[in-house]
């Protein structure tokens, strides 16, 4: 399943790469000779006007052929005889693609996974929640006084509090009541915890704004660390190329297909 999973992941980033450089290619009226997905013998290909289509049997590469890419042609629909800016969007229009790619999967995880809301689903049996009185469908309105509007906001209360307990106060019934719990420091996690988890609720266009909210987490992130290269303070040989990338992915798909998408941005 490892070698499935990383052949559909490398195809789709391909895939859509080089589509993204077909597209605004055939848009700038620029020819393209070829669109492949593979390298090495074609397994299936059919011309279709000007250009031919084709999956080739190794699944490790792809490319769009088009007129005067590799060499200058005379032919007034090539590549190098394009204006400048159309050269730079069909250059640049591969790596857009991945980025929209990535916005898409991200929206489409989240309303797989849900969104969690400040309702309590399960609580972990001898946990602090449990011993504090805390039972499922109890919603949390406060922690030491402090509104909690959504899940996140449990967390950063509750997970980096300073202190050995906390006021929680709860929704249940219609009626408002307040609790202490022993806030347990977790090893594994790096945070307190107290033994509660989320009901989940899906929301098609609050899917979207997390789609993009997480995107834009993960490129702040890259750029993060592009800067600590440059700066000496992550080392290149702790970045991962192709066999890492196997490798993430064997490790996530133990969890679950979904879980895979934890290794690309």
């Amino acid at each position: 399943m490892t070698i499935i999973y990383a052949i559909i992941i490398f195809c789709l980033l391909i895939f859509v790469h080089e589509l993204g450089h077909f597209i605004v290619a055939k848009s700038c009226g620029v020819k393209v000779n070829e669109f492949a997905i593979g390298m090495g013998p074609a397994i299936y290909k059919k011309q279709k006007g000007e250009t031919l289509y084709a999956i080739r049997i190794f699944p490790i590469g792809g490319y769009c052929a088009m007129e005067g890419e590799d060499e200058d042609s005379d032919n007034p629909r090539a590549l190098n005889n394009q204006p400048a800016w159309q050269r730079a969007c069909i250059l640049a229009a591969g790596s857009i693609m991945n980025f929209l790619t990535c916005v898409v999967l991200l929206i489409v995880i989240a309303f797989w996974v849900g969104t969690a809301t400040t309702t309590i689903d399960t609580v972990a049996p001898d946990s602090p929640a449990e011993k504090a009185g805390i039972v499922s469908g109890d919603e949390i309105l406060s922690i030491d006084g402090e509104e909690i509007d959504q899940w996140d906001d449990l967390i950063q209360t509750i997970g980096y509090s300073k202190e050995e307990t906390a006021q929680i106060t709860l929704l249940r019934d219609g009626r408002e009541e307040t609790v202490t719990a022993e806030l347990v420091y977790d090893k594994d996690a790096g945070r307190n915890m107290i033994g509660i988890t989320p009901v989940m609720e899906r929301h098609f266009f609050g899917s979207i704004g997390e789609g993009i909210k997480n995107t834009g987490v993960m490129t702040v992130m890259m750029y993060k660390v592009l800067k600590q290269l440059f700066t000496g303070e992550v080392s290149v040989k702790e970045l991962s190329g192709p066999v890492g990338i196997v490798y993430a992915t064997n490790e996530a798909a133990k969890s679950g297909v979904m879980y895979v998408r934890r290794c690309f941005p």
